[in-house]
């Protein structure tokens, strides 16, 4: 044990120069109040140098236990084989206002800083699938996916492709492209159908939220567990996870974090692919439609004209575009432009 190794749940006589993280193999702990209890045998922590993780707490560091990162990187990435010029590097979760596992894939043989690129699967901001009915699995309104919204790529794991989709612009089929690619639909499919059969048998208010409660934890409660949330964390974003109205005023449930689309950072040996729109229209678009109806007071003082301006001013009104209509505004060409830098730095 030392500087790195393993050892039973309980870090009692830890070395202090070592960060400890939830090692996320079969058999960790199941909920909050297990973790609490000591109960799950199975459960382990894994201990490294801090040195090692200038940038946090390690998930696990695969040079360190190679067995045990590869099997946990299939369980969250999927089965897909990387290329054989490929490594697995290491993983880590994080738990905070974004909550993913991140794993760090590079092309040894190429040497420098380049030649790694980092692939992410989201538990916050969370994948949702469409819950409504009638529904069809091959629309864009199926399922939305967050890549696009973080400024990331879609990188299906197996497939050398990265695809960049800007908001309004074919962003939602973009990540429903990404996740037919990765193999995911089915599993999408499968969990729609779980959770819209366990709320159809609610008769009450009381069936309704015994099934929400038993979705939450045995969906998601686990996970926040898996990355090393505490229970503070989950209980303020368990409400999110729920099936809810959003701004199309359409149903969405949220998906374990292993359905979600994996996105990449910077799309490093894949072939990116830019998903582009009309610039007048997807523009238009907006204004029109999700800003219009987001800010309806300000809209009726506001015209198309002014908005572009906005949209275009290096230091635009906050008043008429919050940071989020920023990104539905930006002109792609210079967000590949950024992503493209940021690829090299």
């Amino acid at each position: 044990q030392g500087a790195t190794g393993e050892r039973p749940n309980g870090n009692a006589g830890a070395p202090p120069a070592v960060a400890a993280a939830t090692f996320v193999g079969a058999g960790h702990a199941a909920t909050f109040a297990d973790r609490d209890n000591g109960i799950g045998s199975g459960y382990w922590e894994t201990f490294a140098a801090r040195a090692l993780c200038p940038d946090g707490d390690p998930l696990l560091i695969a040079e360190l236990v190679p067995a045990a990162a590869a099997d946990e990187f299939v369980r969250v990435f999927g089965p897909q084989r990387m290329r054989s010029d490929q490594a697995l590097r290491s993983l880590h979760s994080e738990c905070g206002e974004e909550q993913r596992v991140r794993a760090t894939v590079c092309f040894p043989g190429l040497g420098g800083g380049g030649s790694c690129d980092e692939w992410s699967k989201y538990a916050m901001p969370r994948c949702r699938v469409f819950v409504g009915s009638p529904y069809n699995a091959t629309s864009m309104e199926f399922l939305t996916a967050q890549c696009a919204n973080l400024g990331q790529l879609f990188c299906p794991a197996g497939a050398p492709v990265a695809l960049q989709a800007a908001l309004k612009a074919g962003s939602r089929a973009a990540g429903l492209w990404a996740a037919m690619i990765e193999g995911l639909l089915p599993g999408l499919v499968a969990a729609r159908r779980a959770i819209t059969a366990s709320f159809a048998d609610a008769r009450t208010a009381e069936d309704y939220s015994s099934a929400a409660d038993r979705f939450a934890r045995e969906w998601h409660e686990q996970e926040a567990v898996r990355l090393g949330c505490d229970a503070a964390t989950w209980h303020k974003t368990a409400n999110v996870a729920l099936p809810s109205v959003n701004r199309e005023e359409r149903r969405y449930v949220s998906v374990p974090l292993a359905l979600s689309p994996t996105c990449c950072r910077s799309g490093v040996g894949r072939l990116r692919v830019v998903m582009l729109r009309n610039p007048f229209v997807r523009i238009a678009s907006y204004f029109l439609g999700d800003w219009r109806k987001a800010k309806p007071g300000v809209a009726a003082e506001v015209s198309f004209e002014w908005f572009v301006e906005e949209a275009l001013s290096t230091q635009p009104n906050r008043s008429i575009l919050d940071p989020r209509d920023l990104r539905h505004a930006t002109p792609i060409l210079e967000a590949v432009l950024q992503s493209s830098i940021q690829s090299f730095v």
